[in-house]
C-alpha cells in the first residue's frame, strides 16, 4: 500500500496492476518457452528431411521412409504452434482489453485520494497524463510480452542449437556478436529515455500552453478581439519539433549502424559456411540449419535492441508523467 504522501513510483505503479494478473503471464511465459523450442526444432527437422533426401536420393534414386516421417514431424509441429498462436492470441486479448483501464482506474483513484486535481490547476492536463501512463504501461507490457522474452528465449535456443547440432565455433561467434549488439543498444537506450522525457516534457508544456490560451480566450475576451499568441505558440511547437528530431534522428543513426553490423556479420558467417561446406566437414541441411538458425537469432537480437529503444522511450515518458502529474501536490506541500 502506497503511503498518502508519497507520489508512485513507474515500479509500483507497474506491479500494482500486475499482480492481479499472474495467471495470464504464466500463460504467456509457459507459451514463449514452447515457441523458444520452436525456433530450433523446426530448421532441426528441415535439416534431416534435407539429409535424408540426398542420402537416399543417391543410393535408391528416391526419398525414403524417413524423410517422409520427418516431413510429417516438421508439418504436425507447424500445426501445433499454430494452435497454440491462436490460445496466445485468446490470452492477449482478454490481458489488453482490460490492461488500459485497470491503470486508467488506478490512477484515478490515487488522484481522488490524494486530491492532487484540487491543487492542480490543469484537469484536462492531468487527464491526458494519465491517458499517456496507461497507453505507455500497455506498450511496455505488450513489448515485454509479446516480443521481448519470446526473442530472447529464441536467442538462447538458437545459439545452444548451433553450438550442439553443427559447430561451436559458429554459435561463439553470433553470441559474441549478440552481447556486443545488446551492449551497445543498451547504453544508447539510456540515451533515448533522456531523449524521450524531454520529448514528453516540450509536448506537455505545448499542451499546457494551448489550454491556458483557449482559457484566456474564452473567459477574458469573450466578444472581443482575440490577442495574438503566434509567437508564443510558434516558440513552443519549435522547442517540442526540435526535441522530437533529436530523437528520431538518434533512432536513425543507431539504426543505421545496427544494419551495418548485420551485413558484416551476415557475410562473415556465409563466407565461414561455404569453406566448411566445400571441405566436406558440413553437410548441405547442416547449411540450412545454420542459416536458419541464424537469420532467427539476427532478428531476434535485433527485436531485443528495438525494444530497448521502445522500452527507454516508454519509461521516460511514463516517469516524467508521472513526476508532472503529482508535482503540483509537491509543490504545495512546500
Amino acid at each position: 500500500m502506497l503511503p498518502p504522501h508519497q507520489s508512485p513510483s513507474f515500479i509500483h505503479l507497474t506491479w500494482s496492476v500486475l499482480h492481479d494478473k499472474k495467471r495470464y503471464l504464466i500463460g504467456f511465459l509457459c507459451i514463449n518457452l514452447l515457441q523458444a523450442g520452436e525456433i530450433s526444432l523446426s530448421p532441426y527437422l528441415l535439416k534431416r528431411i534435407i539429409d535424408s533426401s540426398v542420402l537416399h536420393a543417391q543410393t535408391f534414386g528416391q526419398p525414403g521412409w524417413t524423410t517422409w516421417q520427418y516431413l510429417c514431424a516438421y508439418v504436425l509441429v507447424a500445426l501445433i504452434m499454430n494452435c497454440m498462436m491462436r490460445g496466445y492470441n485468446f490470452l492477449a486479448i482478454r490481458f489488453y482489453t482490460q490492461l488500459q483501464s485497470d491503470i486508467t482506474h488506478k490512477l484515478h483513484r490515487m488522484i481522488i485520494t490524494k486530491r492532487i486535481l484540487r491543487s492542480a490547476g490543469h484537469p484536462g492536463e492531468s487527464a491526458k497524463r494519465i491517458q499517456d501512463i496507461a497507453k505507455q504501461l500497455d506498450t511496455i507490457c505488450h513489448i515485454s510480452c509479446d516480443i521481448f522474452f519470446p526473442k530472447v528465449g529464441a536467442l538462447i535456443s538458437a545459439n545452444y542449437s548451433i553450438c550442439v547440432v553443427a559447430q561451436a565455433k559458429f554459435a561463439l561467434c553470433l553470441v559474441s556478436w549478440s552481447i556486443v549488439f545488446i551492449l551497445i543498444t543498451l547504453l544508447a537506450a539510456r540515451q533515448a529515455q533522456t531523449l524521450s522525457g524531454a520529448v514528453t516534457q516540450k509536448n506537455h508544456q505545448l499542451n499546457r500552453f494551448l489550454i491556458d490560451s483557449i482559457a484566456t480566450m474564452q473567459h477574458v475576451y469573450p466578444n472581443k478581439s482575440k490577442p495574438k499568441t503566434t509567437s508564443s505558440l510558434s516558440y513552443h511547437l519549435g522547442q517540442s519539433q526540435h526535441k522530437t528530431q533529436a530523437l528520431r534522428w538518434f533512432k536513425l543513426k543507431l539504426a543505421w549502424k545496427q544494419s551495418l553490423s548485420i551485413n558484416i556479420l551476415l557475410g562473415l558467417l556465409l563466407y565461414g559456411l561455404i569453406i566448411e561446406t566445400s571441405q566436406q566437414t558440413l553437410s548441405a541441411g547442416d547449411f540450412m540449419f545454420v542459416v536458419n538458425l541464424t537469420l532467427s537469432l539476427i532478428i531476434s537480437t535485433q527485436n531485443i535492441g528495438i525494444c530497448m529503444i521502445r522500452y527507454a522511450k516508454a519509461i521516460g515518458s511514463c516517469q516524467n508523467n508521472l513526476h508532472l502529474l503529482y508535482q503540483a501536490e509537491r509543490q504545495k506541500r512546500r
